[in-house]
């Protein structure tokens, strides 16, 4: 009975992490890192802005995770 209380939390938690995409914007033409772009989801207070290698990360928090 204590596995399956153990199966249930962990299962319980990992469900509650929040999801991040991320990676490098990159430029067509020149195929060079893109500093300093705007990315984000429309209609949705999620966004953040590349750094000065063109890396970022895009976190989405557990409320906006499923929701259409």
């Amino acid at each position: 009975m204590k596995i399956l209380y153990a199966l249930f939390f962990f299962y319980f938690f990992y469900g509650l992490k929040a999801q991040v995409i991320s990676g490098t914007i990159i430029s067509k033409n020149e195929n060079e890192p893109i500093p300093y772009v705007k990315i984000g989801i429309e209609k949705k207070s999620i966004a953040t802005i590349s750094d000065e290698k063109g890396n970022f990360q895009l976190i989405f928090p557990i409320q906006v995770r499923g929701r259409k």
